[in-house]
């Protein structure tokens, strides 16, 4: 998968250039009627939401370039040369830029990252009650390494106190982390990102964290 992560960046049909992954990179295609483009691209994932690309062309250029809108994306606004433009496109769909470009054209996205608790179906029933933790495209876990005295798979997260984002530079080479509370003893958890688990000591793991139900 990692060899060959390239050919999921990208992709030509006869509509035009579409943008499937945010990851930092260069391209180079071939359109219709002879209109060769490169597109490079300048990303903060999976920490930030903060994309560039900036368009290379010999001559201005009509044509479409596709950019996949993450499901979990709320904005609605992208920059095209320093100007603000709306959008109407639905998070987990494209949204199709059709225009005539010039060379050095520079598109920008910030797709906001929030943190946030998502429920298992209620099909799964081993996960009823539970909730997983992500941001942006990351899902979270939490490790008994970084919270000692939290019983990580029988305590009962609040959901009342909001989750907080934190950058640790010298946590597993540069992560965020998120910060939250436990239920009945309001000690604070942290949750690192799924991918990084099992890097440090051996120690528990959970995904599917117990939370307690909201009471109206």
């Amino acid at each position: 998968m990692m060899a060959s992560v390239a050919k999921y960046i990208y992709s030509v049909s006869e509509e035009g250039l579409w943008v499937h992954q945010y990851i930092g990179s260069k391209v180079s295609v071939n359109l219709q009627k002879g209109t060769k483009i490169e597109l490079v691209q300048e990303s903060e994932f999976p920490w930030k939401g903060n994309v560039k690309f900036r368009i290379k062309l010999s001559s201005p250029k009509e044509f479409s370039i596709m950019f996949r809108i993450p499901s979990w994306c709320k904005n609605r606004t992208y920059i095209i040369n320093n100007e603000e433009k709306k959008h109407k496109a639905q998070p987990g769909i494209y949204l199709q830029l059709k225009r005539e470009w010039n060379n050095n054209d520079v598109i920008e996205f910030e797709f906001l990252m929030v943190a946030k608790f998502n429920k298992s179906h209620p099909s799964v029933k081993s996960n009823r009650g539970r909730v997983a933790i992500s941001c942006g495209p990351l899902v979270y876990c939490l490790e008994s390494h970084d919270n000692r005295g939290i019983d990580i798979l029988n305590d009962k997260i609040s959901p009342e106190y909001h989750l907080k984002i934190t950058n640790k530079p010298d946590l597993l080479g540069n992560v965020n982390i998120i910060r939250g509370k436990m239920h009945e003893t309001n000690k604070e958890f942290i949750a690192i990102p799924y991918f990084m688990w099992g890097n440090r000591e051996p120690c528990a793991m959970q995904v599917w964290n117990k939370i307690e139900e909201k009471r109206n």
